[in-house]
């Protein structure tokens, strides 16, 4: 673990995903003993970026990857810290049993709704299921020779087509949904809203009630580059209104959004809502105020 060549100051990870699966490591020291985050470690004095994230995740985990885009760099007082998405590229994934005692490749809906998954893991996850990563930019020298050692934006996320998707949930999904309602009662509690966070709406709309919504066929997701954006359960009828014989209605229950989403949770998309394969063949009518 300790190295006399290394560099305290700078550190990095790679965020591989392969297969809708993100490759994670359970530490066994400081901080972070025994939670789940993507694998990385301190750089070495004269190794770049690049390179010791290959090495580190040989390492940590046994598999060889390809650093790629720059998905962000988070600045300490005194260090700096830069994850990369990294594409696999072969090996089988097992744990160094020194810095970590298990390495998995976790479903990242199951891993964004674990509590045992660290928030800054979270993120970087959520980076690479948007598509938002800084790529290499050349630039030409004093020297005349040509540096690709610049990351920044290059103008391509504005045509970036959205990958869009209205569907009916798995089971599976539940995880996923209740991560974004536990990050919403913490937004709340962020912003001084009294609502969810107070209401004890997690404990009475718990993980199992979302997964037995999905087998019912009830719980549907906007997803968005493959992450969670918004879900809600759709319900056909209601006991608290009254059926209008003019118009059928779909009853919307739970609906949540992701806090790193915009528009999520905007229903003006309902037509597509209304198109989409699996919602039962009736017309969208949103009673007057819509049941959470």
């Amino acid at each position: 673990m300790e190295r006399g060549n290394t560099d305290w100051g700078r550190s990095v990870t790679g965020v591989v995903i392969r297969e809708g699966k993100v490759l994670l490591c359970r530490h066994t020291y400081g901080g972070g003993k025994g939670l789940l985050i993507v694998p990385g470690g301190y750089i070495e004095h004269g190794e770049s970026p690049q390179d010791a994230v290959r090495r580190e995740l040989l390492e940590e985990t046994g598999v060889t990857v390809e650093p790629g885009r720059l998905l962000a760099v988070r600045f300490g007082e005194k260090d700096w810290y830069a994850a990369f998405c990294a594409e696999y590229v072969c090996g089988e994934a097992a744990p160094d049993q020194d810095e970590n005692d298990l390495v998995v490749w976790m479903d990242t809906d199951e891993a964004l709704g674990r509590e045992d998954v660290p928030g800054l893991t979270k993120a970087l996850i959520r980076c690479v299921l948007a598509g938002e990563s800084f790529g290499p930019m050349p630039y030409d020298t004093p020297s005349g020779a040509v540096r690709e050692d610049l990351y920044a934006w290059d103008g391509s996320g504005g045509e970036r087509p959205m990958d869009e998707a209205f569907i009916q949930a798995k089971p599976e999904d539940a995880a996923g949904v209740m991560a974004l309602v536990k990050d919403r009662a913490a937004w709340m509690d962020r912003v001084g809203i009294r609502q969810w966070n107070v209401n004890r709406y997690p404990e009475v709309y718990p993980e199992e009630y979302y997964r037995e919504e999905a087998r019912a066929g009830r719980l549907y997701l906007l997803r968005r580059n493959g992450a969670i954006a918004s879900a809600a359960v759709l319900r056909q009828e209601d006991g608290q209104w009254e059926d209008s014989a003019a118009a059928r209605a779909l009853y919307v229950h739970n609906l949540v959004s992701s806090l790193n989403d915009k528009g999520a949770g905007c229903w003006a998309g309902r037509r597509n809502w209304q198109e989409s394969g699996g919602l039962p063949s009736c017309g969208w009518t949103a009673p007057p105020t819509m049941p959470l």
